[in-house]
């Protein structure tokens, strides 16, 4: 199965795909315009988007399982693409490599960035089918309709920051003008979700705190990162705020962000206008203060260390310094209702 019948059987399903063709290029494989002076639109429809609970390993295969909500022609076209493009093409043996090295880290990094927060369980792993698995759907599961879902063509697009977002609706798609490779962002993530996730380095337009628990006149002050939790007030991403007596929980906290340096301590002094707290500045810089700290010691640790994840972890902590100093002064926000929202990916 090459590239053109795989798109013709995609179009027959329904799928979109205009001006678009798979190559390879800086970040590796991926997807390209073919002519730069016209439109890209590719769309996976909903009958091709696959639920990620409903895949398996199926005599060294990536399949869809027989309980999957699946007509007989998508179910085909699923393991087709599977097999090969993705999963049988060379994919998996990525993915084992990758987790090899993760899982080989120097002891002392390990424990570095263990104790930063915010890593999956599995990520220092040995290698094996379940484990692979698991990080093949968290690399490329996209969150749709409140659930998380697998959506062949699309995927093929590789991650920028600072590209616009997967459009969501009758299916997940990619549309508008490229001068050379379709590149789309991913989710809201920053630089760290991207290595710990996703395994590469990326330099990202934002900069989320690390998970935080700490004391502060008199509060406990508890700093998640689940990024899928917002509302939306007059266009500007607010992290839920939970409070329970001498406990504030905060969903996530922007600390930078490249594009609106005024924006992150704004929404920050919003939030704490609610809370009896004196000195929201200090508690703000406190916080700002534990992350540098943090990336700075993994700096440090990696000194003395080589290696291909050794190098992207160090990349990827200079990338999240540069993002966390992309914050300074305020600016006014509008008072408006909220509107709970959904990020595009996980």
């Amino acid at each position: 199965m090459d590239w053109e019948e795989l798109v013709a059987e995609f179009r027959s399903l329904g799928g979109v795909a205009d001006n678009v063709t798979l190559g390879e290029g800086r970040l590796g494989r991926g997807l390209f315009a073919i002519d730069p002076a016209k439109p890209v639109e590719l769309r996976t429809p909903e009958n091709l988007l696959v639920h990620s609970e409903d895949v398996e390993i199926r005599d060294g295969q990536l399949v869809a399982k027989s309980s999957a909500d699946l007509g007989d022609r998508e179910r085909g076209f699923f393991d087709r693409y599977q097999r090969h493009f993705c999963w049988g093409s060379g994919v998996f043996e990525q993915l084992w490599q990758a987790q090899q090295h993760w899982h080989e880290l120097p002891l002392d990094l390990m424990t570095a960035v263990r104790r930063m927060g915010a890593v999956d369980y599995f990520r220092f792993a040995a290698p094996n089918n379940e484990v692979c698995l698991r990080y093949y759907i968290n690399s490329r599961a996209l969150r749709y309709q409140d659930a998380r879902y697998l959506a062949p063509m699309v995927e093929f697009a590789n991650h920028s920051g600072m590209s616009q977002s997967f459009l969501v609706g009758s299916g997940v798609a990619i549309r508008g003008m490229f001068k050379g490779e379709v590149l789309v962002r991913y989710n809201h993530g920053d630089t760290w979700q991207m290595i710990t996730g996703y395994g590469f380095a990326d330099a990202a337009c934002f900069a989320h705190s690390l998970p935080i628990s700490m004391n502060f006149q008199g509060y406990r002050i508890k700093i998640g990162r689940k990024l899928f939790e917002f509302e939306v007030k007059s266009g500007v991403m607010f992290p839920r705020l939970a409070i329970d007596k001498d406990i504030i929980q905060l969903s996530f906290l922007n600390l930078g962000m490249c594009l609106a340096p005024r924006l992150p301590q704004s929404v920050f002094y919003r939030l704490m206008s609610k809370i009896p707290i004196h000195n929201p500045d200090e508690l703000f810089d406190r916080i700002q203060h534990y992350n540098r700290i943090q990336f700075i010691t993994l700096l440090r640790k990696s000194n003395s260390h080589n290696g291909k994840i050794i190098s992207l972890l160090r990349e990827s902590a200079l990338n999240q310094l540069e993002a966390l100093s992309s914050c300074f002064g305020t600016r006014a926000l509008d008072n408006e209702s909220a509107e709970s929202g959904a990020v595009d990916s996980s």
